[in-house]
């Protein structure tokens, strides 16, 4: 798929919780365990557009959450 140059997610962020957007109870079990509550800005952008299956690029300060936001739609697509 082309990237898709320039789309935002239309949500504003804010306090949402993993809970409430994880599909699966093994990838829940396994946030909970990482003690992962909320998600931080640069997820709540980006998880909705790679769960579309867009090409998402994202640029963000160490430790605000990347490789969560770009991992766990590509867990949640590995899983049966």
């Amino acid at each position: 798929m082309k990237a898709n140059l320039g789309r935002t997610s239309q949500r504003k962020p804010g306090k949402m919780e993993f809970a409430s957007i994880i599909r699966d109870e093994r990838l829940s079990r396994a946030i909970r365990e990482l003690e992962w509550e909320e998600l931080t800005p640069v997820q709540e952008g980006t998880i909705p557009l790679a769960r579309e299956g867009l090409d998402v690029m994202a640029q963000a300060q160490t430790g605000t959450g990347k490789t969560g936001a770009f991992a766990i739609p590509i867990i949640e697509k590995l899983q049966p």
